[in-house]
């Protein structure tokens, strides 16, 4: 050996070196992309170092924050997040990790639609509207009479009568999708038989409530039906109206909804039909279609049919209530006593146009005749001014009355003259 190579010493161990690791912060996440609203769990997975830490500083980068440990976090909005943790140790040592863009949350596609119209006569033709949330790349509907489309706002047309079920699938990124199905959405009816001149509202019977339709589709025009009738059969649909169910109003077919067609409900009045169907032609609310009601009441005469719908009429929008006359009768004048002129009132049954009012004094001795011609059904009056038939005042006193049909005094009455 050489003089170097006596004085030279190795030694070797087999003990593993101490490995100092330094204070560092650092952060993971259970997921880190996802649907709103994104439910996140964080986890510390910081290095301490030789020190404890003490506080932990959280950031989710849509101004919320945190100090827990390992706190969770859900994300309402879509966007990227960017996430930064910062650590504290005892000996006041600071470390921050921060990761860019690190959450990635969606928007969820959500489905829906709006169909219009959704109620209609055969063939009806419908324009649907998506109105679906989210990025959407591709739509599906079902129009629940086998009929399908890939379109956003597709216009589909029913052609036979039925309840129709319609759906929309739709499909965005990520594998997101989402599916709305709205049950018995659309509603056809035939145009077969449909119109029963009168039943305006398709109930199966004629009574004071189809005047509502006749109002409310007021001043309508269409297509006539051929022959124009009051017959008490199903016509069919003929077509062309703008509001398809304001035909079933213009009750004798002449291609316009007026005060003609009301006549149909009272020489149609308690009619039945077997079909009935519950058609949502009237709005909650009738106040918009009052001007139509309130000429419709002063069109109507004064037969009992007519009156039951002026009443019916009266009665939704505070006019004044006829009342129905079963019999003739006489009324008390007004005033009594009275010093210059009286009113008598008295009413005629249907079918009774004719009589006599006539008045006499204390001695039976008749003093005025008022002779009723061509008078209307209901309410009647006559003024008496406290003249004879010779046009002379008769004196104070007390005067009888009495109301003659047919030669039959229906009533006798008595009145006070004051002068």
């Amino acid at each position: 050996a050489t003089p170097l190579q006596d004085n030279l010493a190795i030694k070797f161990t087999t003990e593993t070196p101490e490995i100092i690791h330094s204070f560092t912060a650092n952060f993971s996440a259970d997921t880190i992309s996802g649907y709103a609203p994104l439910t996140v769990n964080f986890s510390d997975q910081s290095n301490p170092g030789t020190g404890v830490i003490v506080t932990w500083g959280w950031d989710f980068g849509d101004n919320n924050t945190s100090e827990e440990q390992n706190p969770t976090h859900i994300y309402e909005n879509p966007g990227n997040y960017t996430i930064s943790l910062t650590i504290i140790d005892e000996n006041n040592s600071i470390d921050t990790e921060t990761k860019i863009d690190y959450i990635s949350v969606y928007e969820a596609v959500i489905a829906n639609f709006v169909g219009s119209p959704t109620v209609g006569i055969s063939p009806l033709t419908v324009t649907f509207i998506d109105s679906s949330k989210g990025e959407i790349d591709n739509w599906l509907w079902n129009f629940g009479d086998d009929s399908t489309s890939a379109s956003q706002n597709p216009i589909h047309t029913y052609t036979n009568a039925g309840t129709y079920s319609v759906s929309l699938g739709i499909f965005g990124q990520m594998e997101s999708s989402d599916t709305l199905i709205c049950e018995d959405y659309i509603v056809v009816y035939p145009d077969t038989c449909l119109i029963w001149p009168g039943d305006t509202d398709y109930s199966g019977e004629v009574n004071e409530e189809d005047v509502n339709s006749i109002a409310v589709f007021w001043r309508e025009s269409g297509t006539l039906r051929s022959p124009v009738s009051f017959e008490w059969i199903g016509n069919d649909y003929p077509g062309n109206w703008e509001e398809p169910f304001a035909s079933l109003a213009d009750c004798n077919g002449d291609g316009e909804v007026n005060i003609t067609d009301v006549l149909a409900i009272c020489l149609n009045w308690n009619y039945t039909h077997p079909t009935e169907i519950d058609i949502p032609i009237i709005p909650d609310s009738l106040d918009k279609y009052r001007g139509s009601f309130v000429e419709i009441y002063t069109s109507l005469g004064e037969s009992e049919t007519e009156i039951k719908i002026r009443n019916y009429i009266a009665e939704i929008f505070d006019l004044p209530i006829i009342e129905i006359v079963k019999e003739n009768y006489l009324g008390q004048n007004f005033p009594n006593p009275f010093c210059k002129r009286t009113e008598i009132t008295f009413g005629l049954k249907e079918g009774i146009t004719s009589g006599e009012i006539k008045i006499y004094n204390l001695k039976g001795q008749l003093v005025k005749k008022f002779r009723i011609l061509n008078a209307k059904y209901g309410l009647n009056k006559v003024v008496w001014g406290g003249k004879d038939e010779n046009n002379r005042s008769v004196s104070n006193g007390i005067y009888f009355y009495k109301l003659e049909i047919n030669g039959k005094t229906v009533k006798t009455k008595r009145m006070l003259l004051l002068k």
